[in-house]
């Protein structure tokens, strides 16, 4: 072998070994690309003077909802298509009212954008009905995205 076959040789691996490089340096660009546009949806949870969920875009990528999952007191309210609530509150005593946003399937939310979901409100809270509503309180919520 002479010394013009040893450097051919070195070269083409140098070449090999950069190409490698190249590419695997794009899969993690890509790979960060798509992690910081990531979408993220949080719930809040409030229950005091009635229960407040409140749905956050706190990802920095626009959320486009996949699917809605309700659990509550062992029932599961997949892709509600229409409003789950009453049968949820039938077991409060007192007169309540509420307000609620349901997302949808391939319903939207932008980063940073907030909407309350559920905002139940009784006239007089007995001490069972704050029990009643802590335990609505611990429903599983979730939304995929």
């Amino acid at each position: 072998m002479e010394n013009s076959d040893v450097i051919a040789l070195g070269s083409s691996f140098v070449a090999l070994s950069a190409l490698v490089v190249a590419v695997w340096q794009g899969w993690l660009a890509r790979r960060h690309n798509k992690l910081s546009v990531q979408p993220l949806l949080h719930f809040n949870v409030s229950n005091l003077n009635g229960l407040f969920i409140k749905l956050q875009s706190v990802g920095l990528g626009p959320a486009v909802v996949k699917k809605v999952i309700i659990v509550f007191n062992g029932r599961r309210y997949e892709n509600p298509s229409r409003d789950p609530y009453p049968e949820m509150f039938s077991q409060l005593s007192n007169k309540y009212h509420y307000l609620f946003h349901m997302p949808v399937v391939g319903s939207s939310y932008l980063p940073g954008s907030k909407e309350t979901i559920l905002s139940l409100q009784c006239n007089n809270f007995s001490e069972e009905n704050k029990k009643q509503i802590k335990s609505l309180a611990v429903a599983r919520w979730d939304a995929n995205t």
